[in-house]
């Protein structure tokens, strides 16, 4: 066991933690699983058993003093109240998206954690992966000429009856859930906060949550479209069209950590794959969150502070919009 590393709790065992956060903590060479904490006791039991760590409630994970930093893994609406006690308790926060439901409670757990030194950092992980450096890369150094349009989708079916993307009262709704995968890309590739926002939103007034959307985005001289949202044929691409040429790639945003893959780039008279490398990009991502531990002057500022609070200002307004229906 390597002493150096980050121990580290997950409060929450949802099925994103269990899939995908869990196995790549396991895997990390700057972390240590310590606890895994749920409401549940055979369900923090089971969880133990299958990584070898101790099982907790939240209150015993948060009362551990071998326990550095915490990743919450709850519903969109408990993201704060549970942020606010991993601040208070001294730990590193690395917070599931949405970074919490509103811009004032988001802003709220930025400022303490500044003032209190921790780190506070969303767990968005598709900017860590191979191929979105390469995109920005290729945008950056005029492969496509000026950038002029961004077309952005991410979309799936309709989630189980009984999952929480479906429960108001937990942050449910397309939203809290998946538009900040969009919204985050087009703002970050053109470096970017919207001076124009034109949503068409729908709602299921049955369920009390917003089912999809499609979004027009103006970000200086560039123009964006996105669509989002449940009640969809799968799709997880984008495609970004510039003055000689345009590029387009598929899977993203969600990418499973074998999938190789290609970036095409169409110019006049020319048509290139450009290949990309299979990665992990949720262990890429810890990398990340362990080295603003362990270095907070060296490491950048990708994924935390203003970078939340932009996207933040944009989705929560737009829920807020939902909510008076």
């Amino acid at each position: 066991m390597n002493n150096n590393k980050i121990k580290i709790g997950v409060l929450g065992c949802s099925s994103i933690a269990d899939r995908l956060v869990l196995p790549a903590i396991c895997n990390s060479k700057k972390l240590e699983l310590a606890c895994v904490a749920s409401r549940s006791p055979e369900k923090a039991l089971e969880f133990s058993r299958k990584y070898s760590c101790k099982p907790g409630t939240y209150e015993n994970l948060l009362d551990d003093p071998e326990v550095t930093a915490v990743y919450v893994s709850l519903p969109a609406a408990l993201h704060y109240e549970w942020g606010l006690k991993v601040l208070n308790a001294g730990k590193h926060l690395l917070m599931e998206k949405p970074f919490t439901h509103s811009l004032k409670t988001t802003q709220h757990l930025i400022d303490l954690a500044a003032a209190k030194k921790l780190v506070a950092m969303e767990a968005l992980v598709y900017i860590y992966h191979p191929l979105y450096k390469k995109v920005h890369s290729l945008v950056n150094s005029n492969e496509i000429g000026n950038l002029r349009h961004i077309d952005a989708y991410f979309g799936f079916p309709y989630p189980p009856a009984e999952d929480i993307r479906n429960k108001p009262e937990l942050g449910g709704g397309a939203i809290l859930d998946n538009l900040i995968y969009p919204l985050s890309f087009c703002m970050n590739i053109t470096g970017s906060t919207p001076s124009g926002i034109f949503p068409a939103i729908q709602y299921n007034s049955r369920m009390g949550i917003d089912e999809r959307g499609a979004i027009q985005l103006v970000l200086g001289d560039i123009t964006a479209h996105i669509v989002y949202g449940f009640g969809l044929m799968y799709r997880n691409s984008y495609c970004l069209w510039g003055s000689s040429g345009y590029l387009s790639a598929e899977r993203v945003f969600s990418r499973p950590p074998q999938e190789q893959g290609d970036i095409v780039v169409i110019k006049q008279n020319e048509r290139k794959l450009i290949p990309i490398e299979a990665a992990n990009q949720f262990e890429l991502m810890l990398d990340d969150f362990a080295l603003k531990v362990n270095q907070p002057g060296q490491a950048g500022k990708i994924n935390q502070g203003e970078e939340i609070i932009n996207r933040m200002k944009i989705i929560s307004g737009l829920y807020e919009k939902v909510l008076k229906k």
